[in-house]
């Protein structure tokens, strides 16, 4: 049944109305935040909680019905998260501007909010030392792949402060597709933090080269079920599924167990699982 002009500004009115209580509820949203900044401020803490962030996302899609999408959910959120989160302690994202700059900086803008200040950075190398001088900048740096002439995620390995892998870009994936389909980890000068569903990296060193199926055997008999994404000299990363902190007992066991074949394993970041892209709507057929 099709409105009339005076239904018609009735349900506008009534728009108008939810606009308002909206904007009020984030108004409110926000004075919390500000409480809870004071309570911060009193214990000398401060850092972005992407493990929180993931939990807060999950719940709302979880619950969330009717014809809105959940990606439109899932950005509004991401745009609200990263606002209240500068109101507690300001951040900045570094992105690493490989060919596809554009999409990275999208990407990056998309997680973290488009009014967090963002610069591009042209190498890997600048980026990850940008995060370590700079207090509450965040870096975001492509995806490792197999091959590549000069990987980034050999350099988080070492004794010294040196930025972790704290989360994934994009944290849900859309299904309306684009120019390319690409990921990024963002690192920063935080140890990770759990979100009840995550993957975590680690980077180990092999005395000498053994096959993938070794490898994989040696993983699973530490409890380690992941998978080789990519290796640099004698370093292999791997993806692993579950959080895996930097003295998980796990890590442990495997040089045990491997003694002899696995020199050195080093926890180099944790996120959270990302959301997949909901299947797209079956089309309708015409009504013969």
């Amino acid at each position: 049944m099709t409105a009339g002009p005076d239904g018609l500004d009735a349900l506008r009115r009534e728009i108008d109305a939810l606009d308002d209580r909206m904007h009020d509820l984030l108004m409110a949203r926000a004075e919390v935040v500000e409480r809870i900044f004071a309570v911060k401020n009193n214990q000398g803490s401060g850092k972005i909680y992407p493990g929180r962030e993931a939990r807060i996302l999950r719940r709302l899609l979880a619950r969330h019905h009717g014809r809105l999408p959940k990606p439109v959910i899932a950005r509004v959120w991401r745009e609200l998260l990263s606002a209240f989160g500068r109101m507690q302690q300001p951040f900045a994202v570094a992105v690493l501007a490989p060919e596809r700059s554009v999409s990275y900086w999208d990407l990056a803008r998309g997680h973290f909010g488009s009014s967090t200040p963002t610069t591009l950075h042209r190498s890997a190398q600048n980026v990850l030392s940008a995060v370590m001088e700079t207090p509450g900048l965040i870096g975001v740096l492509p995806v490792p792949q197999e091959d590549e002439t000069d990987p980034w995620w050999p350099k988080l390995v070492g004794d010294m402060p040196l930025p972790r892998v704290v989360t994934k870009l994009p944290f849900v994936a859309e299904s309306t597709g684009g120019p390319e389909n690409i990921s990024a980890f963002a690192v920063a000068m935080m140890e990770p933090e759990a979100s009840g569903d995550d993957g975590s990296l680690i980077a180990l060193s092999l005395k000498d080269p053994i096959s993938r199926m070794r490898l994989n055997e040696l993983l699973q008999q530490a409890g380690l079920a992941g998978k080789h994404v990519a290796s640099s000299g004698e370093w292999h990363l791997i993806e692993v599924e579950g959080f895996i902190a930097k003295d998980d007992a796990k890590l442990a066991n495997l040089v045990k167990r491997a003694a002899g074949v696995i020199q050195q394993v080093a926890a180099i970041g944790a996120f959270p699982a990302p959301i997949p892209a909901a299947p797209p709507a079956p089309a309708t057929a015409p009504a013969p």
